[in-house]
């Protein structure tokens, strides 16, 4: 191979490698705001479905408040892509609501077990 094809090599890979690094940073970046989209919502399930349901010392209205604060949050996110979004499945939507409200309420169950250990 010639020199210039040499280089040509090279140059080309260091621009595939930046391109790789920058992906990585706005890959960090989106994983980042993920956090704290995740970290918002568990504050959101402490907040109204835990602390009220500890104060109550019912392990039941921890389930039934993150059922409900699941069923909120995942309908708005469901229902708007259905409303915005072409062919969005309307299957999706009611699946994903009641996966939203069960996985809720489980966390919403388990960090009321956490509260009580924690405040024995």
């Amino acid at each position: 191979p010639s020199r210039s094809g040499c280089f040509g090599d090279l140059s080309e890979e260091f621009l595939v490698r930046l391109e790789l690094r920058q992906t990585g940073k706005q890959l960090l970046n989106r994983l980042d705001r993920l956090d704290a989209v995740y970290l918002l919502y568990i504050v959101g399930i402490l907040i109204f479905a835990t602390l009220p349901a500890l104060e109550k010392h019912s392990l039941r209205q921890a389930v039934i408040l993150g059922a409900l604060f699941g069923f909120f949050a995942y309908a708005t996110y469901d229902l708007s892509n259905l409303a915005t979004l072409k062919d969005w499945p309307v299957k999706i939507v009611f699946v994903d609501i009641l996966w939203g409200m069960i996985i809720t309420a489980s966390v919403a169950a388990a960090s009321f077990f956490i509260g009580k250990w924690i405040m024995k």
